[in-house]
């Protein structure tokens, strides 16, 4: 799956909230049975799916940065157990 950075997530986020603002204001002019609620519904769900996808994208780089850390973490441990085998290996050789 293509994701986008996070620059470029928020000003596609940005614009759709632009737009949606534009439709509910234009929209009552060119459809008149079109009711919208006081809330803002459209800004609204836009506002939610933004939130949405970026805690989203947020949890995935944690996700991410979790298993980079327990790899750094493991391949350290076993390059530590090597040199104390190592340094081990020396002190049991008579010089």
């Amino acid at each position: 799956m293509h994701t986008l950075s996070e620059r470029s997530f928020h000003i596609v986020m940005a614009s759709v909230c632009a737009v949606a603002v534009l439709l509910e204001n234009a929209l009552p002019r060119f459809l008149p049975a079109w009711n919208p609620p006081h809330l803002g519904f459209l800004t609204f769900v836009a506002g939610l799916v933004w939130i949405a996808r970026y805690t989203s994208w947020r949890a995935e780089l944690h996700d991410e940065r979790d298993r980079t850390l327990e790899s750094r973490v493991e391949r350290l441990e076993q390059l530590q157990r090597s040199l104390e085998d190592d340094l081990r290996e020396r002190f049991r050789r008579p010089l």
